[in-house]
């Protein structure tokens, strides 16, 4: 049986990009390079993290390597296809296991130690919270661009009874 709080994680985490990619291209800030960038890092973490689960190879990649804004925003959406697919899948024993990041020692270096394994479902805690963060820094920077950001608060999203991603 699947975890349904990291379920719900991940449709809150595709609901609020799809937001945010809205008010991206409605407010003209789509040509701000510091938008796509942090736009491109929230998606390929994503994908980076679903490749360490599914034994899938680890690409972070250049944000010209995917192509145009809207082959971006396509990119990120069937990215999020393939997490919730892969979360709605995931039993008690996937969810537990402890698959190595290919990234750990650039931490471990950091640190100045090993770090401790970490399970599939901490890991997909970590992709929401990681997402979350960076989500944050791109409505900052709609605000300096005198722009209106989404509300994508978690609660929000539950008040408004979960709604689904709206990527048109």
């Amino acid at each position: 049986m699947n975890d349904p709080r990291l379920l719900l994680l991940m449709r809150h985490a595709e609901f609020a990009d799809a937001a945010v990619w809205k008010a991206i291209l409605r407010s003209g800030a789509a040509s701000d390079d510091r938008v796509l960038d942090l736009m491109h890092h929230i998606h390929a973490v994503q994908r980076a993290f679903h490749a360490v689960w599914t034994d899938g190879e680890v690409d972070f990649g250049e944000r010209a390597t995917v192509g145009d804004t809207e082959a971006l925003v396509g990119w990120g959406r069937e990215g999020h296809r393939q997490l919730q697919r892969y979360v709605e899948s995931a039993d008690e024993e996937e969810l537990v296991r402890q698959p190595t990041i290919p990234w750990a020692h650039y931490f471990e270096r950091r640190f100045g130690r090993p770090m401790e394994p970490v399970s599939v479902g901490d890991m997909i805690q970590q992709v929401a919270m990681h997402s979350i963060h960076h989500r944050g820094q791109v409505t900052s920077r709609l605000r300096e661009l005198e722009a209106e950001p989404p509300l994508v608060d978690w609660i929000a999203w539950l008040w408004l009874d979960r709604p689904i991603a709206d990527w048109e």
